[in-house]
């Protein structure tokens, strides 16, 4: 028992195990971690709303946006921190990991003074700029400066927890973490509800109660000698270590910031249509910020995994626990989206009881529900691309997104929604969430290539709208083709394949086996699961090269695409080699049929009936009889296109093609993926 404590609470090594056990062990703690973290502001908001009223509710909410633009120094360094402790935790490199340690102990020092100095000089000017309404503006300010007076123990908890969880320690962050949110629950009730200091009193509970986390890690940190000593000579910052901590950390900081500047003109917006839309707002931003946790809890999770077995050099690791962490992470998502769309109105009326504020809320949490499941994916693969030091990529990602289709969206549908000569917040307050699922919407297009009826008939497939809120699938590919959205056609291509084709049948000169002419009819519809076409699919044709092999199963449409060393028989017997061994027994329920081509790499296909399989050969030059593989190779050369060397591409890019194809929706499955479905297909037959 003492053992089991002993490795709980100590640094997690997950360059070794199971990846999706390592990514569970360290991920429920933290967000555990950051669920508690979101008990801060909503506890604060919930105290405020019951025992002062709407107008400190909506003080507190104004006053997020600029909190957060100064708050991103520590999220840049706590990134930057948490990637380089990392891959050097990973490397069992000591030195320069206490030297890491030692740099951004000094950083969070410097970056907190600073936020002191310049947080409280900037706050009244910016809250006027914003045109924070009257009745809450000395709220909002006095409520910002004492939050800024006291910013330094948020800053070493954010920071020094991210530390902890780079050295694989995601426990102990978040038992400090429950300590200081059950105080900050007993001060905030005590101060407002029995000093009545209003807005003041949440916030200096709030920052006494981050002090008590970000000491707590502190200590923590300095007493895992086992794992590295805080010399006092690696406080005094390196300047190889300082550049590589900015140079990591930048991005995301910077990222961060553009997303808070956006958010604050966003907040503009919101503050012009008065107290009630603020104060809803408030409301469901922090339930929002609950149906997001698990996304950034993931993406946090997977940079760590991720460091960590670069700096082992174990990158078959990292494709491995991709997958893992796309699997739970979606899975959280979904369940949480369900218990949001069934228990909104609920959720809202913790914050208040005005029936307008509450009514106003709910519609906004249906607004923005179907972008939940969306960022999970996106901040699960940016959770890779920054623990593999790649954080420029998720930087340009969300500012394409947060800034440049947000912010002109969201001003544009209210400007299209006044009444005649009316100013602007006499409009719908939708668009402050329209734009953002517009936002994820794009993303999800332009980042995983779905399609827009796949976009729209998830959606109603969740539930997530009720039928007047939702547009149909043309409308939304009438406004592209109109241009009032932000993406070209051209980045629909299959919306512009609709040729007819006439279809001619050669007989075989060559035959390797059953020809398609004798094939069942069963074979052929989509009845069942378990008949599947096959395929190769060559690079610049030139020379002895690498080709992918590929398999479609007709019913659930789930495409496997696989690298082969050439376009030759042996090649693909090896790999259906391969997936014996992996299938054994229950191959031939998987693979019942198989219908290939009559190209020469096929010439020895006829040995899968060994197996138990039927196999059969269409005629040559008839692609048109095996029409889903070859729709499903033309989604391929989205990812190796035309003329592009397969030696460019690794096994783990092909995979990963093909990944990105099994995840999308399809009408014709009813909206759901054919990743799903497959799934379902196996555990049936395993099952049997």
């Amino acid at each position: 028992m003492s053992g089991k404590l002993t490795n709980l609470f100590s640094a997690q090594d997950m360059t070794q195990g199971s990846p999706a056990a390592n990514l569970l062990r360290f991920s429920v703690p933290l967000l555990i971690g950051n669920l508690a973290q979101q008990l801060y502001s909503t506890v604060d908001s919930i105290v405020i709303g019951a025992y002062v009223g709407d107008g400190a509710l909506a003080a507190v909410g104004a006053s997020g946006p600029i909190l957060n633009l100064l708050l991103v120094l520590f999220m840049g360094i706590s990134v930057g921190a948490s990637v380089m402790v990392s891959q050097y935790f990973g490397a069992k490199d000591r030195d320069r990991l206490e030297a890491t340690v030692g740099t951004t102990i000094t950083a969070t020092i410097v970056s907190s003074i600073f936020i002191m100095i310049v947080g409280p000089l900037i706050t009244r000017p910016v809250m006027t700029a914003l045109g924070t309404p009257e009745e809450i503006h000395e709220m909002s300010c006095t409520y910002l400066v004492i939050l800024f007076g006291g910013i330094i123990g948020c800053a070493f908890y954010n920071i020094l927890a991210g530390v902890l969880r780079g050295l694989g320690d995601s426990v102990m962050p978040v038992i400090f973490l429950i300590i200081a949110c059950l105080l900050n629950i007993v001060l905030d009730v005590w101060f407002v509800a029995g000093f009545h200091w209003n807005v003041a009193g949440v916030a200096i509970a709030t920052i006494i109660s981050q002090i008590v986390s970000g000491g707590l890690c502190l200590i923590r940190l300095l007493w895992m000698r086992d794992v590295l000593t805080v010399k006092p000579s690696y406080l005094w910052p390196r300047a190889k270590y300082l550049k590589q901590l900015i140079k990591l950390g930048l991005p995301s900081g910077l990222t961060q910031a553009i997303f808070s500047f956006a958010m604050i003109i966003v907040q503009s917006l919101t503050n012009s249509f008065g107290t009630v839309v603020i104060a809803a707002n408030t409301a469901v931003m922090r339930v929002d910020g609950f149906a997001m946790m698990p996304n950034f809890t993931f993406g946090t999770t997977m940079t760590t995994y991720t460091g960590q077995n670069i700096g082992a050099g174990k990158l078959d690791r990292c494709v491995k626990g991709t997958k893992a962490g796309l699997k739970i992470g979606l899975t959280v998502s979904m369940i949480l989206v369900a218990l949001i769309l069934i228990f909104g109105p609920y959720l809202v009326e913790m914050f208040t009881s005005t029936p307008e504020v509450i009514s106003t809320g709910v519609r906004m949490m249906r607004i923005l529900a179907v972008g939940y499941i969306a960022m999970g994916i996106t901040q699960i693969l940016s959770g890779v691309m920054r623990g593999a030091g790649d954080t420029m990529t998720p930087m340009w990602i969300s500012i394409i997104t947060t800034v440049i289709i947000r912010v002109p969206v969201a001003y544009g549908l209210e400007f299209l929604t006044r009444p005649e000569g009316g100013a602007m917040g006499s409009g719908s307050p939708d668009p402050l969430f329209i734009s953002l699922l517009i936002s994820w919407v794009v993303r999800q297009i332009r980042e995983h290539k779905w399609s827009l009826d796949a976009c729209c008939g998830y959606a109603k497939r969740l539930g997530l709208f009720k039928p007047s809120e939702m547009v149909c699938s043309r409308t939304l590919y009438n406004m592209v083709w109109k241009g009032h959205l932000s993406i070209q056609p051209m980045e629909l291509p299959e919306a512009l394949k609709r040729k007819a084709k006439k279809h001619r049948v050669r007989e075989n000169k060559k035959r390797y086996g059953t020809s398609i002419s004798g094939r069942p009819e069963i074979a052929s519809l989509r009845l069942e699961e378990g008949h599947w076409e096959g395929d190769t699919v060559v690079g610049k044709r030139t020379g002895k090269e690498s080709a992918v092999f590929s398999l479609l199963e007709k019913k659930t449409e789930t495409y496997l695409a696989f690298r082969i060393p050439g376009k030759t028989g042996e090649a693909v017997m090896n790999l259906m080699n391969t997936l014996h061994d992996e299938y054994g027994e229950h191959f031939s329920q998987v693979f019942k049929t198989i219908t290939v081509d009559n190209g020469s790499e096929f010439a020895d296909f006829a040995q899968v009936e060994n197996w138990g399989s039927k196999v059969f050969f269409a005629h040559p030059y008839t692609s048109w009889e095996r029409p889903q593989n070859e729709r499903h190779n033309g989604l391929f050369r989205a990812f190796v296109p035309k003329g592009a060397s397969i030696e460019d591409f690794t096994d783990e890019d092909i995979l990963a093609a093909a990944d990105e194809l099994n995840g999308r929706p399809r009408k014709k499955l009813g909206y759901c993926t054919p990743e799903e479905l497959f799934e379902a297909f196996l555990d049936a037959v395993y099952a049997a």
